[in-house]
């Protein structure tokens, strides 16, 4: 996160121990948040990060040092993904419906 906000780019983490992906859409869903970058294990391993783009439904990959640069990912957020567009709500689950 200190790349991207050195780079003048607002982001924030989730703060849950294990969240659940479906959670974590609901959470950029309701926040305005048009972009989502995930570093799990497998692009921990290939030296990259995942970057969806919730208007678009794209993935992006970048490299860590790619994602420091700053030119490809502020290209990304340049090209339709500055704000969220209007969004359908993700479907509920049945356990998550009875919460």
């Amino acid at each position: 996160m200190s790349d991207l906000w050195a780079l003048g780019i607002k982001c924030e983490t989730l703060y849950q121990e294990n969240p659940k992906s479906n959670r974590q859409f609901e959470f950029a869903l309701e926040n305005g948040i048009p972009l989502m970058l995930w570093i799990g294990e497998t692009e921990v391993a290939e030296g990259r990060v995942k970057i969806k783009s919730l208007n678009k439904k794209e993935e992006f990959y970048l490299t860590r040092a790619e994602l420091a640069e700053g030119t490809k990912i502020k290209a990304i957020i340049a090209d339709g993904n500055e704000v969220l567009l209007p969004q359908e709500p993700l479907p509920k689950k049945e356990e998550e419906k009875k919460e």
